[in-house]
């Protein structure tokens, strides 16, 4: 059940990461900065991926083990990746690169993360 839990909320932060790409785009498209929603959804994924950690975290204390170490470093990424970007961003003009590339890294590391486990 837990194991279920934790592999739903794992697609729903990959769907976040990707939407994140979405907003920004569609931001940079219509040049407005989209700068709230954005942020809105870097806070919905970064909620997402605090409990994906939590549900990880109850497997793993219940004995289960992802078949690659790499998945618990993998998940540490995943939890830094948006805010790295977010203030990456902040730095100079091209917050909207910064926050796309975010967003797909972080979709990417999903994926990776279902291979490692």
């Amino acid at each position: 059940m837990i194991t279920t839990a934790h592999h739903l909320i794992a697609l729903l932060v990959a769907a976040a990461g990707l939407g994140l790409a979405v907003v920004v785009a569609l931001g940079a498209g219509r040049r407005q900065s989209g700068r709230l929603a954005a942020d809105r959804v870097i806070l919905a994924a970064l909620a997402l991926v605090a409990v994906g950690v939590v549900t990880g975290l109850v497997v793993l204390l219940t004995g289960g083990r992802p078949n690659d170490p790499l998945h618990l470093l993998y998940a540490v990424v995943a939890l830094l990746v948006l805010p790295v970007a977010r203030f990456w961003g902040r730095l100079g003009r091209h917050r909207t690169l910064a926050l796309g590339v975010g967003g797909v890294l972080l979709a990417a590391l999903v994926v990776r993360l279902f291979q490692t486990g």
